[in-house]
């Protein structure tokens, strides 16, 4: 199953959890349900919703495909556009939240396969309409090339955020202290026999790359199996991040303001484009 999604997807990155000494439970802290839905929306602040991605997905269309017709029509050489197709045609925004694929201890434990599904259909459906793999003659491929160079060889789909998003999508600093946290580790440990437990002893240390690469019959147990051992260190991790959200946001009001305003210019500019 691919792994294949949107920029955003490149953004994420993985949580190393260094073992110190064990650090004493959090009291007092707020749902593990509701900082998990506030670091969702501050992702999706961030990233992009489904509306705004589409938007970002569209405009890149007509530059990409657009920009390549107009170049292979300059050379003398057929070109068939292939439709636009979005990658987000399935996607909601409860989809794009941090807990979704963010690769890290604080994946959601209630999202189960849904984002890799995501993932593969999304990518199959552009493979099919054209936009991965062009239909060429041998002939025409040089002339491609050099028509598709100013876009980096990229497909539109792979279309780039507003400026400051990959910055802000790290949340610099904010796991900062979970890194040097010894309980999350200590939590997260137990994580590969509970695994070996409920029959996956081939989990190994790269646990997306394990859950994705599940057969079609398998992989929802796999994915109830990865909540479940993994549960303990989600909660203390959640609870260690909660009090720290409200003064990441403060300290990167200004950024975020801007990307926001960002996002609902790309809207505003796609909205009288044809689809």
């Amino acid at each position: 199953m691919t792994r294949r999604v949107f920029g955003v997807l490149a953004w994420v990155f993985v949580l190393l959890v260094v073992a110190s000494p064990a650090a004493a439970p959090v009291s007092g802290a707020e749902p593990v349900e509701r900082t998990a839905a506030r670091l969702d929306d501050l992702m999706r602040r961030i990233t992009g919703s489904v509306e705004e991605r589409r938007a970002a997905e569209l405009l890149n269309y007509h530059r990409v495909e657009g920009g390549l017709a107009a170049c292979m029509r300059a050379a003398g050489r057929p070109y068939r556009q292939p439709p636009y197709v979005s990658y987000y045609q399935d996607y909601t925004d409860a989809d794009l939240g941090y807990g979704n694929g963010s690769g890290t201890v604080l994946d959601s434990v209630t999202a189960g396969p849904r984002p890799y599904r995501l993932a593969a259909a999304a990518f199959e459906r552009l493979r099919r309409s054209g936009a991965v793999e062009h239909a060429l003659a041998p002939e025409d491929v040089p002339a491609f090339e050099a028509c598709n160079a100013p876009f980096g060889h990229r497909s539109y789909f792979d279309a780039d955020p507003p400026a400051g998003v990959r910055e802000l999508s790290g949340l610099d600093g904010l796991f900062a202290p979970l890194a040097a946290d010894g309980a999350v580790a200590a939590a997260m440990r137990p994580y590969q026999s509970c695994m070996r437990s409920k029959g996956h002893p081939d989990v190994g240390d790269d646990r997306p790359e394990y859950l994705s690469t599940r057969p079609a019959g398998q992989i929802e147990a796999a994915f109830a199996a990865d909540a479940a051992c993994r549960r303990p260190a989600y909660e203390l991790a959640m609870a260690r991040v909660a009090p720290a959200l409200e003064a990441w946001e403060a300290g990167h009001r200004a950024e975020l303001v801007a990307v926001r305003q960002a996002w609902r210019r790309l809207v505003a500019d796609a909205t009288p484009l044809p689809r």
